[in-house]
């Protein structure tokens, strides 16, 4: 992982939400990271909707039951508009 990289979206996380707890910035900065080295770009480290949507990504497959709702067979988009 692109250490500069993971340290900028993880400072912008901090930034957007400053409740968020360090950890919980990092491993969505590190995952974030990886994502966007995949794509072998470092666009959006500072764009805001980017980071919102890194963060949105995060709380809706950890905070909520969305995997478990891909799992039963609801498409993506419903699955999205139940846990919202």
């Amino acid at each position: 992982v692109d250490e500069a990289l993971r340290s900028d979206i993880a400072d912008n996380i901090r930034t957007q939400f400053p409740g968020c707890p360090p950890t919980r910035a990092d491993a969505i900065a590190y995952l974030a990271a990886v994502r966007r080295r995949a794509r072998r770009t470092r666009t959006g480290t500072d764009d805001p909707d980017s980071v919102r949507a890194a963060v949105t990504d995060s709380v809706r497959r950890i905070d909520t039951d969305y995997d478990d709702l891909l799992l039963t067979g609801i498409d993506r988009t419903e699955a999205q508009q139940k846990v919202q």
